[in-house]
């Protein structure tokens, strides 16, 4: 009895959020910059759970119980088919956006046979390019079993989707294994990325880019504070960044989490 009252209230708690005009789940995003121009080229997102109840939570409160769980993959495949929709509001727009990520538990790559569940959802999807895509994991992918890993990551290339890994650099991050994991892209952790420019340690990020750049995976700083990093991260072959929340440079830079529609109303770098 007590499992049926508590499944009827939780019924009635999604209910009145879905009644409120508030969707229970929405992917929000932040810009990632080209080190050049400093203009938006792609986005990374994050879900966010809206409820009556408990407010907002934001991916970060609630990943870690989703890591490794079905409910983690079920997640995923909510964030792509979400991610996709988004793609085509992008480009009715007339936004040239290179690839969207969707965060994804390591449940995805090492439960699931990733090739053919991917597969089903490019095909439910209707994504037309799968390299718009990227799916992103956490860094613990590197603890996992190597074999399925690498698997995984190299079945996303043969369907052309992207792959990356974030917090890498990070002091638990087992870097090296990325040579046989090999993500497309590495997201530095923050920590990391704040050493850009440190007087004391003035090479670490330099060589840890061209470090990853040596095993074929480009490089985004996350949580860039300054434009003097960024100057640094672009002689570095950095292929982009993110900000911090206080980043203090002189280029007018999108929020960290934007709605879908404030990441279309960017500007970007024209095309011609």
């Amino acid at each position: 009895m007590q499992n049926n009252e508590t499944t009827d209230l939780h019924a009635q708690y999604v209910r009145q959020t879905v009644e409120s005009g508030v969707p229970p789940l929405e992917l929000r995003y932040t810009a990632i910059n080209d080190c050049y121009s400093k203009m938006p080229v792609a986005y990374r997102t994050a879900t966010f759970v809206n409820s009556v109840v408990m407010g907002v939570l934001r991916q970060e409160e609630f990943s870690f119980a989703t890591n490794v769980t079905e409910t983690g993959v079920r997640l995923a495949k909510w964030n792509i088919l979400e991610a996709v929709r988004h793609l085509e509001a992008f480009a009715n727009a007339g936004r040239h956006v290179e690839w969207i990520s969707v965060r994804c538990p390591i449940a995805l790559a090492m439960n699931v046979d990733l090739y053919e569940w991917m597969q089903a959802v490019i095909a439910e999807s209707g994504l037309k390019d799968p390299s718009k895509l990227c799916l992103e994991f956490p860094q613990s992918l590197l603890f996992c079993k190597e074999s399925k890993a690498r698997l995984s990551v190299l079945d996303m290339k043969l369907l052309k989707v992207r792959t990356m890994l974030s917090g890498v650099g990070g002091v638990d991050c087992p870097t090296a294994r990325l040579t046989a994991i090999p993500v497309d892209m590495a997201l530095l952790d923050e920590a990391t990325t704040a050493l850009t420019n440190d007087r004391n340690k003035p090479n670490v990020v330099p060589t840890m880019v061209q470090y990853l750049k040596s095993m074929r995976v480009d490089v985004i700083a996350n949580g860039v504070s300054d434009d003097d990093q960024i100057r640094t991260l672009n002689r570095a072959e950095c292929i982009g960044y993110t900000t911090a929340k206080d980043y203090r440079g002189t280029t007018e830079q999108g929020a960290r989490r934007m709605t879908l529609a404030q990441a279309i109303e960017q500007r970007e770098e024209e095309k011609y």
